[in-house]
């Protein structure tokens, strides 16, 4: 980008103005203020051209220029008028909008990377009267372009000197605060003179080639992280629509598995009801007739009850008049089985004392007779040995022999029967 360069050009004639205007603007260069040659004194009209602003003076002095009241101030209408020669256009400022390029070389930022900048700034001078004059009057053309380019170097550069080399691309455009910040700078500053900038945009940075090559390279990671970043974000949309999607279809099945059993819950509730109901009068029915049969066999039992009291009393005195009558025949009959008994025991009685005076005469006599009977009473009992004997003798063979031998005949036979035989 080239600098652009704000003239002020002098014409011949006035009404040539806006086409002046246009033939003098170049890439580089910008008319904005033109000065019209002074009329010829024959002359006696002049045409004042539509667009530029145009200042009008007679004999030199502005008439049109009110020192107490601003507002007051007026311009030259366009279009043709008829005036002396002393009365002349000094001065045609552009109308239109201005647009100034100023490429800054090397400004250093905050971590002292050398940058070129090129800033584009718009402009227009007026519209006001009292504004067109005093950028005439006061700063001029040159002196403006000269102002407004130190004034742009300095914003720039100390914009610069604020941003890290990283974030200088971020100023590209109108659209950073601080590119605002530096425009609110420039208004400040030349509002004085009249002059309006609308719009401030840096159009390009650069760096030298290896750090801009880095920085490309840098960008494009960037870019590709980002675009990476945004592939993840967009399969991670995508499975949360998924998953929001299979939500919704869960949340609505189960919604209406809810009212499909809220609808089985309420017909069975009215199944419920009716068979209550039908149950409850059913109920009823049987409890009627369930109480009218107790009344029923509450009366047949009372009845029953006093049948069976009467045929009882009076099965209660049948029995009992028989069993007073088995009561006073057996009675009498163990009362004479009593005297029986009495009578049988007391012979008894007299029995067995004279069963007793008998057996006490025969002991006196055995006592007695003791001392005879003692004799006889041994010799029976060495016969029964004897026999006893015979019989061992007559049934086995027996060889008595020895001291055995000796004892058994010992026993078997007394001395007295022995005398003195001795068995060898």
């Amino acid at each position: 980008m080239k600098k652009t360069n704000l003239e002020q050009f002098a014409i011949s004639d006035v009404g040539n103005a806006l086409n002046e205007f246009t033939q003098r603007t170049t890439a580089t260069t910008i008319p904005i203020v033109l000065t019209p040659s002074p009329r010829t004194l024959c002359s006696c009209y002049m045409a004042i051209p539509t667009g530029p602003l145009c200042v009008t003076t007679e004999w030199g002095r502005d008439k049109g220029y009110n020192l107490d009241d601003p507002e007051k101030d007026i311009l030259a209408d366009p279009g043709f008028q008829c005036a002396p020669a002393c009365v002349r256009v000094a001065y045609c400022v552009t109308g239109q909008a201005v647009t100034y390029n100023a490429p800054v070389k090397r400004c250093p930022t905050a971590d002292n990377v050398m940058v070129d900048c090129d800033l584009t700034l718009v402009f227009n001078i007026g519209p006001a009267a009292r504004q067109v004059k005093m950028f005439i009057y006061k700063i001029g053309a040159r002196r403006f372009d000269e102002m407004l380019e130190a004034s742009v170097q300095e914003a720039i550069r100390h914009l610069i000197r604020t941003c890290p080399h990283t974030d200088i691309y971020e100023l590209r455009g109108s659209g950073s605060g601080k590119v605002k910040k530096t425009l609110d700078e420039l208004n400040k500053k030349f509002q004085t003179f009249g002059v309006n900038f609308t719009s401030a945009a840096i159009t390009e940075v650069r760096f030298n080639l290896e750090l801009q090559k880095s920085l490309q390279n840098t960008t494009e990671y960037s870019s590709k992280m980002k675009e990476e970043e945004k592939k993840q974000k967009n399969l991670m949309d995508k499975i949360k629509f998924k998953q929001i999607r299979e939500l919704t279809e869960l949340e609505r099945k189960h919604a209406q598995e809810i009212q499909d059993l809220q609808a089985t819950r309420t017909r069975v509730e009215i199944n419920r009801t009716e068979h209550k109901t039908k149950a409850t009068g059913v109920k009823e029915v049987k409890i009627t007739q369930a109480r009218q049969k107790a009344k029923v066999l509450e009366t047949e039992a009372t009845s029953e009850t006093k049948v069976a009291k009467s045929t009882g009393e009076a099965e209660q005195k049948i029995l009992v008049g028989k069993a007073e009558a088995l009561d006073a025949a057996t009675r009498i009959k163990i009362e004479a089985s009593c005297t029986a008994q009495v009578t049988r025991a007391t012979k008894s009685l007299a029995a067995t004392e004279n069963v007793v005076a008998a057996l006490k005469v025969e002991a006196d006599m055995e006592e007695k007779a003791a001392p005879m009977l003692k004799v006889k009473r041994e010799h029976d009992l060495q016969m029964a040995k004897l026999e006893v004997l015979a019989n061992i003798a007559g049934k086995n063979k027996v060889v008595i022999s020895g001291t055995q031998g000796d004892a058994i005949l010992k026993e078997m036979v007394s001395q007295g029967i022995l005398g003195k035989i001795r068995i060898n």
